[in-house]
């Protein structure tokens, strides 16, 4: 195939992953809701950014509120309401906006991982030729995870595997593909320019890699792990000068992080929902060898064999079976014909399953030992458990063994159009039963998210005509990305004794309310005890939307002066 008819084929995917990722989408784009407290805090804190704003918010009541009032995603440092999570994707986000419009924000996601889809492609195609590139490309478009958190774009997950992809593509196009540009050596000008298109590559190579870490930094072992074997692999044409560059730019990506954390934390090391905060590089580095540090790394959650096993039969096997099958036949079909192959074709599937099955293992290691409760009810598995998030780079690195298999397979048909046509139809068969799974299977696929987010405009409204604007508000959880950031002065969880004063020294102060879905008679037989020991009364119940409450709360003395 055409170099030329490759490209605008790749490109037309592309963008009809765009297109499609867009249409998908379950925010409004003019005034967006989101269905997570992740994708409500990213949203908010990018909006900041777009602004001018810190990304804080004071809030001078945290001192009487035993730092209580933030939302789930938040943290809170003295008076400061600071982000919970990762600073890398409301950072980028809110730069960019600064520059086009805070309009662009619900679109950037789905653009990067359109880009990534075009990258993917370019570098399937470098390794092992134009027909596994486009159905790379596109078995990527319609893998279910990507088209489901590239739709619900405000999750760090997509922008990050998007960064890698991206970067390596270019960084493999600087070591081998650019190079190979025919030219005369005594032109000096070609030379030049094949020379500044090489540095540039290496460049933005570094500042995708790198920006990448800043999204997720805690995905730091096998990203570096990909980036020195694509430099080792490469050793030869990889020149000191595009060596240097990529690393100057991969650690030039990381000022935005070091200077908002010394504005944060007053110092340049900091992961917010970690326990890292305000840290000196040096002394950061001293105690990596801690657990407590160590664990950032390698096994926050332990090392659990038994629920490792379990998260893998039901996320990387049975979910998607169909995936599963195929990549499965294509490992088995590569083994087959590896050795009647060039040794330049199993030097190339030999160090791409080498460094694939190192990821796998690292990320399965890292996230494997832990049972994710992203749910009230715990046991159901949809698209939105955080597995799927996380181990979402295990997913894009098998797609070129689904491929092999499509193509081996289509193979044992005779005419070059009869194999063109079996693959295109293989790839419409998974596209379908992925835009099933994405968009209607469950009560997470985005049909369904759309609708809940539909129905949370009008909650929103109704808690505004029973609730003041300044009120502090103790919720359910699940209600915060509904109130927020409408209401900012949220209580989320309430433990200890010392919280429950808190909420009587608030009671004192101004209105406060408990926002609950639980019926009349649970708060008159569970809640209101408990309310009762700490010298607080629940009154005035209305029901505010379905079956969603909200009751007054005040101190025990005023509310008997009342009645």
């Amino acid at each position: 195939m055409k170099r030329y008819y490759f490209i605008i084929l790749l490109c037309g995917i592309g963008a009809l992953f765009f297109l499609l990722s867009i249409l998908s989408a379950p925010e409004r784009k003019g005034d967006p809701m989101f269905d997570s407290p992740d994708e409500t805090a990213n949203y908010f804190w990018a909006q900041r950014v777009a602004k001018g704003e810190p990304l804080w918010y004071s809030e001078p009541l945290e001192v009487v509120g035993n730092s209580l009032l933030k939302p789930r995603s938040m943290n809170v440092i003295g008076t400061r309401v600071v982000p919970g999570s990762f600073l890398g994707l409301p950072l980028l986000y809110g730069y960019m906006a600064q520059w086009f419009g805070i309009w662009l924000i619900p679109y950037l996601t789905p653009l990067f991982a359109s880009l990534a889809v075009i990258a993917f492609g370019l570098l399937m195609r470098r390794l092992f030729g134009a027909s596994m590139g486009l159905l790379s490309a596109a078995l990527l478009a319609f893998l279910p995870p990507w088209w489901y958190y590239a739709s619900r774009g405000m999750y760090h997950n997509v922008l990050f595997v998007s960064l890698v992809i991206i970067g390596m593509s270019l960084l493999m196009c600087a070591c081998f593909w650019i190079p190979s540009i025919s030219v005369r050596d005594d032109n000096k000008a070609r030379v030049f320019i094949r020379q500044a298109i090489r540095l540039i590559a290496y460049g933005i190579a570094g500042l995708c890699i790198g920006f990448s870490l800043v999204v997720r930094s805690s995905e730091l072992v096998w990203v570096a792990f990909l980036t020195v074997f694509c430099f080792i692999s490469g050793w030869r044409r990889v020149r000191v000068s595009g060596a240097l560059l990529f690393i100057a730019c991969g650690l030039f990506a990381f000022l935005p992080l070091f200077t908002t954390n010394i504005e944060l934390y007053d110092a340049p090391i900091s992961i917010g929902y970690r326990g890292v905060q305000g840290m000196e590089l040096g002394e950061f580095i001293t105690k990596l060898p801690d657990a407590q540090f160590r664990n950032l790394f390698f096994a926050p959650f332990g090392i659990n064999f038994s629920q490792t096993v379990l998260a893998m039969q039901q996320f990387l096997v049975i979910y998607y079976w169909w995936w599963c099958a195929l990549g499965a036949a294509g490992i088995l079909l590569m083994v087959i014909r590896f050795f009647s192959t060039s040794r330049d074709e199993k030097m190339k599937w030999a160090g791409y399953s080498a460094s694939a099955a190192a990821v796998t293992i690292l990320l399965v290691i890292y996230y494997g030992s832990w049972a994710f409760s992203d749910r009230i009810d715990r046991n159901t598995i949809s698209l939105n458990t955080s597995f799927f998030r996380y181990w979402l780079p295990i997913y894009m690195l098998g797609i070129p063994f689904v491929a092999y298999a499509i193509l081996a397979l289509s193979r044992l048909l005779r005419r070059s159009r009869m194999r063109n046509a079996a693959a295109c139809m293989a790839v419409c068969m998974l596209a379908f039963f992925s835009a099933r799974l994405a968009l209607l299977d469950t009560d997470e696929s985005l049909m369904s998210v759309r609708m809940r987010l539909s129905a949370a405009h009008f909650e929103l409204q109704a808690a505004k005509s029973h609730m003041q604007p300044q009120a502090v508000i103790i919720i359910f959880p699940q209600a915060d990305k509904i109130l927020f950031p409408a209401y900012r002065r949220l209580i989320t969880a309430m433990v200890t004794p010392d919280d429950f004063r808190a909420a009587r020294r608030l009671a004192e102060l101004l209105p406060v309310y408990y926002y609950t879905y639980a019926p009349p008679e649970y708060i008159g037989q569970i809640i209101t005890p408990l309310f009762k020991k700490y010298n607080l009364q629940i009154v005035n119940g209305k029901k505010v939307y379905a079956n969603h409450w909200v009751w007054q709360i005040l101190p025990l003395t005023e509310a008997l002066v009342r009645f």
